[in-house]
């Protein structure tokens, strides 16, 4: 399982990857906005599967010893991991509900899981 988490924080890097991920999670936001779930499944999926079709071949793994790699690696500890996951989960909900004071509670939660611990999983 470690294996896993560390090729996908690693595989954000690549930029065609992070370009085609971006645009999936902007576009299933607007259609969570819409309350069009099916949209926003169908987008994050396409859009998702593309990115990971133009990185297939890419060495995720050369991306490790960057700054940037370090630093997505620092992430994967499981209370950064609790916050990343709680603040998309009330960012979908607070585009759902149409609620400023949720989309700014998400966006606290997702920054403070940005704080680094030296614990990451290397």
């Amino acid at each position: 399982m470690k294996k896993l988490f560390r090729k996908i924080a690693l595989q954000h890097l690549i930029p065609q990857y992070l370009i085609f991920d971006v645009l999936g999670f902007v576009w299933a936001l607007y259609f969570v906005w819409l309350h069009q779930v099916i949209l926003a499944v169908v987008s994050l999926t396409v859009l998702w599967t593309i990115g990971t079709l133009l990185v297939l071949k890419k060495d995720e793994e050369a991306y490790a010893d960057t700054p940037c790699g370090r630093f997505a690696l620092s992430h994967l500890v499981p209370w950064s991991l609790v916050f990343h996951i709680s603040g998309y989960a009330v960012l979908v909900y607070g585009f759902w509900i149409h609620s400023g004071f949720y989309i700014l509670l998400a966006i606290s939660l997702i920054l403070l899981g940005h704080l680094r611990d030296k614990t990451a999983i290397n």
